[in-house]
Formats: C-alpha cells, sequence, structure tokens
C-alpha cells in the first residue's frame, strides 16, 4: 500500500478514537456530576439525621431525668428517711403485715410511680430535676421543662436549621401523619406509661428533611427480678425513752372538767423536802391535779427540787395514766457509805395527790410513789389505782365530801409498804393511812403490807387550836406524832402534849422525837412510852373527857384481804382496835418490802433499764438522774423541727416551753400538730395546751415541771414512734438534727443497740426503656 493510503487510514483511526473518547467523556462527565449531586444530597441527610438524633438525645434526656424525679419522689413516699416501709399508707402497712412484703411493694411502687408521672405530664405537680450534674430548681413542672428542651436545642439551630419535636402524649397529631405505628400514652399494669416522640429537622435552603421516631416506656425497674434495696443497720437507742412522759420537778393538770389521757409509763421526780425537816404534804410534789394557792405556795418553798412556776389557782385536774407511774427521787442516808442500795436511800419526794375540788387521778398499772394524798381543799376527789400501789409513807385523805360525792381512794390490788420504819433514821417513812374526814372513804381489794399505824387524825384541843397530824409515824421503833399549827401560826412553835395527869412521863412532845428523847433518856423508854400513850389516849378519850380534850371523826376503811394484811395497828374513829396485826406474815411483808425498795430505787436511777448508776456532784443535784442521761447541756436556744407531710414535730429548749397543740407557730405559720408524732424536750417548764380535743404520739421530757391544760388531750406512746423520732434526720437542718442526737447521746448504750432492716427503696436511676428508634421516610 502506498504511503499516501497508510496515512489517511492512520487519520481515520485517530478520528474514531478521539470520537469515541469525547463520547465517552460526556458520559463519565454526566455520571460525575450525577454522582456528585447525590453524594451532596446524601450529606445533607445525614446532617440532617445527626441534627435529629442530637436533638432526639436531649429530649431523651430530659425523660429519663424526669423518670428518675419521680421514682424519688416515689421513694420517698414509700420508705420513711429511716429505712422504714411507710406504714401510715394503708397499702403499703396491709403489705407489710404478710409474708409476701417485696412482691406486693412492687406491685404498688410501681402504681405510684405511674399516678407520679401521670400527673407531673398532666403539670398538676412539679418535681426536682437533675440532669447529669445540672440540678434544676425543685419548683419545676413539665411545662417547664419542654421550655428547658426547647432551650438547648434552640442552641442548635440557625437561619438554614429548623428543628421541631412533638410527643403523641400532647401533639395535635400533625407530626404523626405518615407513621403508621399506632403508638400513644396508655398505661399497661406490666410496663408503665408508653408514649411516642418525633423530631424532625429541616435544612430549609437545601430542601432537606429528616425526621427521627422513638418510641420509650417509663418504667421504675431496670429487670424484672429488681428487687428492693436493704441492708441490716444497728441503731442507738436512749432507754429513757420507754417513759411517755418524763419531769425532773412535777407532772400538773389543770384541765378543769377535761381529760389528759397518758397513754404510756410515767416518770415524776416531784419537789420534796429532807426528812428531817418534818415538811407539811403541801410542800411535796409529784404527779398533782389541780392546783390551788396552798399548791403554789407550798411547791415553792420545798427544800429539794424546789419547783418555780406561776398557774391560777383553784382549778380542777383530771389525768388518766394507762401505764406505770415512778414518783419520787432519792436522798441518800446520813452515814451510811456501805451496804446495799435500800439500805443507803430512802424517798424524799413524789407524791401522788389532787389538790382542787372535783380532781380525779387515775393509774392502770402499777405504781411507785412516797405518798398518795387528797388534800383538805380537794373535796369531791378521788384516786384510782387499777394495779399494785408501792408507798413510802401514807396513804392520806384529808378532802372533805362537800357535795355528797364520794371522795375517795381506791386500790383494787395491793398496798405494799417498801419502808419498814425500822431504824431511827426514817420515822418519817412509817407507811400508814390517815383519814381525815368522816365522808373519805379508803378501800383496798388486795392485801395490804404496812409498818405504820393508821388511824383518824383531827384533833382539837380545849382551846380549839386545830391541829393535822399530816404524817403518822411508826409504833415501833419511836412512835410520834408531828404536827404543823394552822391559821397561820408558825407550826415549830407549838408542842401539843398528852393531858394525862396521871403520868408525868406521858407528856410526850407530838412534834420532835429528840424534844421527847431528852426528857425521858433512852430510847426504849421512849418506845415504851409512845405505846401507853397510844393505849392511854384511845382507852380514856372516852372514860375520861375531862382529862382528854380531844375529839377524833369516824371514817370509812374498807379491807378485803385483811386475813392475808399486816400492819402493826390500825385503828378507826370509835377508838376500837380495828384489826389485830398478822404477825405470821410479818417476815413475808419485810421481805416483800425490801425487795420493792430496792426495785423503785433502780427505777429512779434507771438501772431498771441498762443504764449504768451515777451519783456525782453536790447536794440534791447529785440524786437528778435525768442529767446523767440526756444532755440538756446542749440546748442552747431554741429548735422546732416540723416535717408536715410525715407529721414529726420535735422542740428543743434550754428555756421555758408553751405550746398550743393546735396552733404551734414554726416559721410564722400555725400548724394543727393533732395527730402528730412528737418529742417536746426542755431544761425548764412545758406547758401543753389545746383548744380542741387532740391525740399526740410521742415523748415529753422537762427537768422543770409538766403542766398540762386546755381540753381533752391524749398522749400515746410507742417505742417505733420514740426510735423514729430520736433518729429524725432533716437534711436542710442537719446542724439542729445533730444536736437532737447529742442530746440522746449520753444514755445510749452499746448493749442496748438494736438491728433493723433498713430499705433504702428501689436504685435511685434508671434510665426509660427505649422500645422502637428509627428514622421516617416521607415518600
Amino acid at each position: 500500500m502506498s504511503v499516501k493510503k497508510k496515512k489517511g487510514s492512520a487519520m481515520i483511526f485517530v478520528i474514531l478514537i478521539i470520537v469515541v473518547l469525547f463520547t465517552l467523556s460526556a458520559g463519565l462527565m454526566e455520571i460525575a456530576l450525577s454522582s456528585l449531586r447525590q453524594s451532596a444530597n446524601y450529606k445533607n441527610k445525614n446532617e440532617a439525621f445527626y441534627y435529629t438524633d442530637a436533638a432526639t438525645n436531649i429530649i431523651i434526656n430530659y425523660m429519663n431525668a424526669v423518670g428518675n424525679a419521680a421514682k424519688n419522689s416515689v421513694n420517698e413516699y414509700c420508705f420513711t428517711p429511716l429505712g422504714e416501709p411507710n406504714l401510715e399508707d394503708e397499702r403499703i402497712k396491709a403489705a407489710y403485715e404478710t409474708d409476701n412484703f417485696e412482691a406486693l411493694m412492687k406491685i404498688i411502687f410501681h402504681d405510684y410511680y405511674v399516678d407520679k408521672l401521670t400527673k407531673y405530664l398532666n403539670n398538676e405537680i412539679a418535681l426536682p430535676i437533675k440532669t447529669g450534674t445540672m440540678e434544676l430548681p425543685s419548683d419545676l413542672k413539665w411545662e417547664d421543662i419542654k421550655a428547658k428542651i426547647n432551650e438547648d436545642i434552640g442552641k442548635m439551630t440557625s437561619s438554614g436549621v429548623n428543628i421541631t419535636y412533638q410527643f403523641y402524649s400532647d401533639s395535635d397529631n400533625s407530626l404523626f401523619q405518615s407513621i403508621k405505628d399506632h403508638s400513644r400514652l396508655f398505661y399497661e399494669s406490666d410496663k408503665g406509661l408508653v408514649d411516642s416522640l418525633i423530631v424532625k429537622t429541616s435544612l430549609n435552603s437545601k430542601k432537606v428533611e429528616r425526621m427521627l421516631f422513638t418510641n420509650f416506656t417509663f418504667t421504675p425497674f431496670k429487670e424484672n427480678t429488681e428487687n428492693i434495696s436493704k441492708n441490716i443497720e444497728k441503731k442507738g437507742y436512749n432507754p429513757l425513752l420507754d417513759y411517755c412522759i418524763l419531769s425532773g420537778k412535777n407532772l400538773l393538770i389543770i384541765n378543769g372538767d377535761n381529760t389528759a389521757s397518758i397513754s404510756g409509763d410515767i416518770y415524776v421526780r416531784g419537789s420534796g423536802n429532807r426528812l428531817s425537816e418534818n415538811a407539811p404534804y403541801n410542800k411535796y410534789g409529784g404527779i398533782i391535779a389541780g392546783i390551788n394557792e396552798n399548791t403554789l405556795d407550798g411547791l415553792k418553798e420545798s427544800s429539794v427540787n424546789k419547783s418555780e412556776f406561776n398557774l391560777s389557782d383553784n382549778i380542777s385536774g383530771n389525768l388518766i395514766v394507762n401505764g406505770m407511774a415512778v414518783v419520787g427521787g432519792i436522798e441518800e442516808k446520813e452515814g451510811i457509805i456501805d451496804g446495799e442500795d435500800k439500805d443507803r436511800y430512802y424517798l424524799n419526794s413524789g407524791y401522788i395527790r389532787t389538790s382542787a375540788p372535783n380532781s380525779k387521778i387515775t393509774v392502770e398499772k402499777d405504781t411507785y410513789c412516797n405518798s398518795v394524798v387528797t388534800d383538805e381543799e380537794a373535796y369531791n376527789s378521788s384516786l384510782n389505782f387499777d394495779e399494785n400501789v408501792y408507798i413510802s409513807d401514807n396513804v392520806s385523805l384529808y378532802a372533805e365530801n362537800q357535795n355528797n360525792n364520794s371522795n375517795s381512794v381506791y386500790i383494787k390490788k395491793d398496798l405494799i409498804s417498801f419502808e419498814q420504819s425500822n431504824d431511827d433514821t426514817n420515822f418519817n417513812n412509817s407507811s400508814s393511812i390517815v383519814v381525815n374526814d368522816d365522808s373519805a372513804k379508803l378501800k383496798i381489794d388486795g392485801k395490804v403490807y404496812l409498818f405504820g399505824t393508821a388511824f383518824i387524825d383531827e384533833l382539837k384541843n380545849s382551846d380549839n387550836r386545830i391541829f393535822k397530824t399530816f404524817e403518822t409515824t411508826a409504833i415501833t421503833p419511836n412512835f410520834n406524832i408531828y404536827t404543823y399549827k394552822m391559821d397561820g401560826f408558825n407550826y415549830r412553835d407549838y408542842y401539843l402534849d398528852i393531858n394525862n395527869k396521871e403520868d408525868e412521863f406521858s407528856k410526850i412532845s407530838m412534834f420532835d422525837v429528840w424534844d421527847t428523847l431528852n426528857k425521858i433518856g433512852n430510847r426504849a423508854e421512849v418506845i415504851n412510852n409512845s405505846k401507853n400513850y397510844v393505849d392511854t389516849y384511845l382507852n380514856n378519850h372516852i372514860n375520861k373527857p375531862d382529862e382528854f380534850d380531844f375529839e377524833i371523826n369516824k371514817s370509812q376503811i374498807e379491807l378485803n384481804k385483811a386475813d392475808s394484811s399486816y400492819y402493826p395497828f390500825l385503828f378507826i374513829a370509835n377508838n376500837n382496835l380495828y384489826l389485830e396485826p398478822n404477825n405470821s406474815i410479818k417476815d413475808t411483808a419485810s421481805l416483800t418490802a425490801d425487795a420493792k425498795k430496792t426495785e423503785i430505787i433502780k427505777k429512779i436511777k434507771f438501772e431498771d433499764k441498762g443504764l449504768k448508776s451515777q451519783i456525782s456532784g453536790i447536794g440534791d443535784e447529785r440524786f437528778n438522774f435525768l442529767k446523767y442521761y440526756l444532755d440538756f447541756d446542749c440546748l442552747n436556744g431554741d429548735i422546732k423541727l416540723i416535717n408536715k407531710d410525715k407529721k414529726i414535730y420535735i422542740r428543743l429548749s434550754n428555756d421555758n416551753i408553751d405550746i398550743n397543740l393546735n396552733k404551734e407557730n414554726v416559721d410564722v405559720k400555725d400548724y394543727n400538730l393533732d395527730g402528730y408524732k412528737v418529742l417536746i424536750a426542755g431544761s425548764k417548764n412545758i406547758t401543753i395546751d389545746s383548744d380542741k380535743d387532740t391525740k399526740i404520739y410521742g415523748n415529753i421530757i422537762s427537768l422543770g415541771d409538766i403542766i398540762l391544760k386546755g381540753k381533752n388531750i391524749t398522749l400515746e406512746w410507742d417505742k417505733e414512734i420514740s426510735k423514729e423520732i430520736m433518729n429524725y434526720y432533716d437534711y436542710n437542718r442537719s446542724d439542729d438534727c445533730l444536736k437532737l442526737y447529742q442530746f440522746f447521746s449520753k444514755g445510749i448504750m452499746l448493749q442496748d443497740l438494736y438491728t433493723k432492716e433498713v430499705y433504702s427503696g428501689y436504685p435511685k436511676t434508671t434510665d426509660i426503656l427505649i422500645n422502637t428508634r428509627r428514622q421516617i421516610i416521607k415518600k
């Protein structure tokens, strides 16, 4: 082939190649441009999805916080801060009393959780919301949380990005039209609250839209096997709280025709006097119903544990103690250092008295006290004891019956003395019966162990100066009648001598045994002469009235078990010997007296509660045992703690406390404490008043007097309530709570720690359950 032809063929081949390449490049360009457009669209859609996904995460984070807040709120309701089920809730209480508590509690907890969330999502309540480390204000409602969500999502938006969201539960369904899923807000017993969320992001300039659908469930439990968290804790308890009322001085009831009811044991030390003073009964305190001017003056003149208070006089009082009453303080005998407590101490206070007309005291369990007395002014009053009464001195009825009503003392079981008058130092403690008025009645259904004399004591001499024998003393070893002068005279200036002209040695002072001893010369003769006095006086009072110018009234004493009782002498108004002592049981009476004296001293020292005996200090303060086991020194100020939801009120003060139970003011707000669990404790006087019938639960403790007045008040003791109050904790008042713990700390014993199962509720946080999460593609 020629050269020319070859060149022409090459040109054609090149042209063909160029045509093919041009055709291919155009196609490839189109493909490349199309791929580029697809990549940009994919990028835009991914960008929109990322915005949507981030916004969804923000919203779900808030939903988690809402669910956790609801769960914590239900935990706080179902379980107390002390780790106990809330037994004030009827459902929880019923479950707790079964063997299937945890299973039933899970159902109850779930129901309350759903109810709490429903109210929250309906904007009916607020909850404290915490997201991550950020704690939001505690008063936020659901509408406030949505505003927070909008604020956070708003930070993600710009002029080109628009993010919207909606929950099915509060939507108009505009975002849900393309969703075929019929998810909605509903309650399922095995799930909880179920809701659906759509988040939509639009990139406006790029005409891209993405939606993310999330269906989730609010549930308090991560797993079906999740149980209540619990552990065993050892908690301290001060056993003084076994007493519903603890009074360092007196318990005064001045409620008129109303009644104070104490359901629990009480301890009252009472105002008193040293035995050597031979003080009249109105200078002795303890439990006193009603008050008059004589009561006020007498307690202010007491030489031991003197009382200082100001109250209106001539007010009656009524008290019912559905528990044990321990009344009295102790004094150490001079010159006796070693030996048992029963030989080293005697009571110097602790009377149970009615002191105004129409007053009444009832004690439904055992009573331990110095004396039982109806004051002279307390006509138509009565003292009733449903169980045993243990005394060191007298049962004395001085009151008159002015309106033909019963003025009486009624002991349904035994009257037992724990003092035997068996040494020279305790002639005041002679366990006697004294009846002053012929309208008074004494009835004892059980046996009687006494070691003194019982007789009627109103004596008049020839010039009508009236003397009252406010105590009687033992026939042996040193019979002595000491008196105080009426009508404002100083009783110490007067001695009432027997007017027996036949026997010079019978002229015995009726006031001072030592004066008599000095006249006679030795103790044995004093005893014999004292016996002679009794015989001479009672026999010659009728036979020789010109020589014995005294009168004795009649009385009514009813003893139903006289044959099993013991007393040296018991006389009535007609001067006949009423009963001979049953000497065959004298030893039994003595052994019983010793045992009961040991018992009451242990109670006064709180040794029966397991507390270690402490006696230190100077004078009477040595025997102020409340101070050994309660730290009153820490009460430097006035502390008021109130929990309205739990109905708890705690008041501690080193000053006088005056409380009206129906309008107690705390932080400028009045509270009605009816139905509350209370602890009221102070180092001075405590006055409890009420405008209407009121019931409270807990303890009242005072180093001073406790005064109950107003309408009907019921104070009920329960050990579990005392434990709860003693260990009460309020995060916002932690300093005051520490003082509360310090107050009880001195009496908490290691051997008295009690073990309790503490429930801390369910785990505090639980993420909501995500059921479905998917993109929604619009066609």
